[in-house]
């Protein structure tokens, strides 16, 4: 048996959306010019380049159960990080 244990954090998809957007277009790297619209479309489409955000949370949450796999969610992380580990 695999004894490792594995911690996924994840986001909400619409703050995601919304961050990664700004990163990528003024925030941080500001190497991309694309519209909010668009971006909202490419990436509901899983046209960006880390895919679709969908098919990627939904691996981890089909494993949920497993004793050895802890999903927390980044928002409920940030209201309260004691109970949110636990």
């Amino acid at each position: 048996a695999d004894p490792a244990r594995y911690i996924y954090v994840y986001r909400d998809p619409a703050d995601l959306l919304l961050s990664q957007h700004q990163f990528f277009s003024g925030g941080m790297l500001g190497v991309l010019a694309i519209p909010f619209r668009a971006w909202v479309s490419m990436w509901t489409a899983g046209s960006i380049q880390y895919g679709s955000w969908w098919d990627h949370v939904r691996g981890y949450w089909e494993v949920r159960n497993d004793e050895r796999m802890l999903l927390l969610r980044y928002e409920e992380m940030i209201k309260d990080l004691p109970t949110t580990i636990r």
